[in-house]
């Protein structure tokens, strides 16, 4: 998904302003997804941004933790 189209449907799960909006965008397409949210603390955005922005990564935290141990399996498998 191009980076302008994540930043705004991220934008309108956490309410950005279209300037918030532009600078997730930019940041998002100069340093990709999974380094935007490795380094979300670094970014220099405001305090109620950033906050959200954590909330979100920690659902997405969850859920990426959730998926990993469903795909796990459950015992041991067949011994051949």
């Amino acid at each position: 998904m191009p980076a302008w189209e994540t930043a705004r449907l991220l934008g309108k799960l956490i309410e950005t302003s279209p300037q918030e909006t532009e600078r997730l965008a930019a940041l998002i397409k100069q340093h990709g997804i999974r380094l935007f949210w490795e380094r979300l603390e670094e970014w220099k955005l405001p305090t109620e941004l950033t906050e959200r922005l954590q909330a979100v990564k920690q659902v997405l935290q969850v859920m990426e933790h959730s998926a990993s141990e469903r795909s796990k399996p459950d015992g041991p498998g067949p011994t051949g």
